[in-house]
């Protein structure tokens, strides 16, 4: 899924295939909001830098914007938010709030989680907060589910 629709499908939010982030073949200058994409809604930017610095490399042909390649990019940025030893723990609610020296969280890098500023405007399938107690709930039935597929219940 994508934040925002890109300009050569308008009608759409959804992008193709994973070969390279979705943004990529769009010029700077058309990028006039977001580009948020993906199952972390990882921006342009964020993805790109991964690469340029030479944090994530690939067999050749492989595709840069895989499902795993989102997921390393999202572990990469739980290390830079200095929280992914609260997420190893099970210590969810630590790591949301927990704030750097600057003030940074995870709710500057993922807005949508409380304490973030799109977080208020959301709301549940049946229409209630994504607060705190929502979040706790819903990362607990994933996990189990992670478990189960895992062979570890």
């Amino acid at each position: 899924m994508l934040n925002t629709a890109l300009p050569y499908s308008p009608s759409s939010k959804r992008f193709g295939d994973y070969k390279k982030h979705p943004w990529a073949a769009v010029p700077p200058q058309a990028r006039f909001t977001s580009t948020a994409a993906g199952a972390y809604q990882i921006v342009h930017d964020t993805w790109l830098e991964k690469f340029t610095k030479g944090l994530i490399v690939l067999p050749e042909g492989g595709e840069l914007f895989s499902p795993a390649i989102q997921d390393r990019i999202a572990v990469m940025k739980l290390e830079d938010r200095r929280v992914l030893h609260l997420i190893r723990k099970g210590e969810i609610k630590n790591a949301v709030e927990y704030r750097t020296r600057k003030g940074a969280g995870l709710p500057n890098e993922w807005t949508s989680l409380p304490g973030g500023k799109e977080n208020p405007m959301r709301r549940t399938l049946k229409g209630g907060l994504m607060d705190m107690t929502y979040l706790l709930n819903i990362f607990d039935i994933y996990l189990k589910e992670e478990e189960r597929k895992a062979g570890l219940q």
